[in-house]
């Protein structure tokens, strides 16, 4: 990526180009901003200089703990070039494809926390989370104190609960259905990327 940086003033000047990147679409914690290179001007009047920033894999990428390497979300990310995180200049949406298979298996202890952290899997969770909170029994109210503690308390809970806590509800064989259709949805998804 290369961009002109002109002095516009009537007198030399330094200046330095931040280049930041904001991934939009990420389903884990992520800094909005991750500074991922700069480069120091000094500029003559009216002088225009190129600046060249090399965006690689480990531009758009995040230390996977369960992996115990790099990995890239395939999403939207937003490219920001300024002097400073608080003067942001250009920005240029880009959307990566990742190639790295995750090798992600679904199985009773799967936590529902895994299962939304995977592309593949996250609308059929929130389904099964939705279905949980309902049927399962548990008061998750807790005023207006934390609209999302049921489902902060639920990612920490393996799959197999259903049955435990949904009782008749949701029994084994469903549970085994649902593990079927979440390990179809991982399959797919593995073969696209």
């Amino acid at each position: 990526m290369t961009l002109d940086v002109t002095n516009t003033g009537n007198r030399r000047a330094k200046e330095v180009v931040q280049l930041y990147v904001s991934d939009k679409q990420t389903d884990i914690s992520r800094p909005e901003l991750e500074l991922k290179g700069f480069d120091k001007l000094d500029l003559q009047a009216g002088e225009t200089k190129s600046v060249s920033f090399k965006l690689d894999k480990r531009s758009f990428a995040f230390y996977d703990d369960k992996l115990s390497d790099w990995r890239v979300q395939s999403g939207q990310f937003e490219i920001r070039i300024g002097a400073s995180c608080q003067d942001i200049r250009l920005n240029q949406i880009l959307t990566v494809r990742s190639t790295q298979k995750l090798n992600f298996k679904v199985h009773t202890n799967s936590t529902f926390g895994e299962l939304r952290g995977h592309p593949a899997t996250k609308p059929y969770a929130d389904e099964l989370i939705e279905y949980f909170i309902e049927h399962s029994g548990i008061d998750f109210n807790l005023g207006d104190n934390d609209e999302n503690f049921a489902e902060t308390v639920i990612s920490f809970f393996p799959i197999k609960n259903m049955v435990l806590f949904c009782k008749e509800k949701f029994t084994e064989p469903e549970l085994e259905q649902a593990l079927s259709k979440l390990t179809e949805q991982v399959r797919i998804y593995e073969e696209r990327v």
